[in-house]
């Protein structure tokens, strides 16, 4: 499902405006965005938290010319899914 795709459904589901759905949406993942970046956890209850992870340095090799490469330390972004949301995705038949 790609953005507007989420944005329509929304639209669908609660009849307000495709414009202010589309402005929530955009004003809410850019929050989690700035709150995962200043370091802070964000947590959905129910689906799931957004929240900063530290990656160690490391030494990667690159595999067209088997060079050896240095990975700096750095911050990613992680996804946890809530308990709740992994158990309902569970018990979905595999197609």
């Amino acid at each position: 499902m790609t953005k507007q795709e989420l944005v329509q459904n929304v639209v669908e589901a609660t009849g307000c405006t495709t414009a202010s759905v589309e402005q929530v949406i955009n004003a809410t993942m850019s929050e989690i965005r700035k709150a995962v970046q200043n370091g802070d956890e964000v947590t959905l209850r129910g689906f799931g938290s957004f929240k900063p992870k530290a990656c160690k340095a490391r030494v990667a090799r690159n595999i067209g010319t088997g060079e050896s490469v240095r990975i700096a330390a750095h911050i990613k972004p992680y996804f946890k899914p809530a308990k709740e949301f992994v158990n309902e995705t569970a018990k979905l038949a595999v197609v």
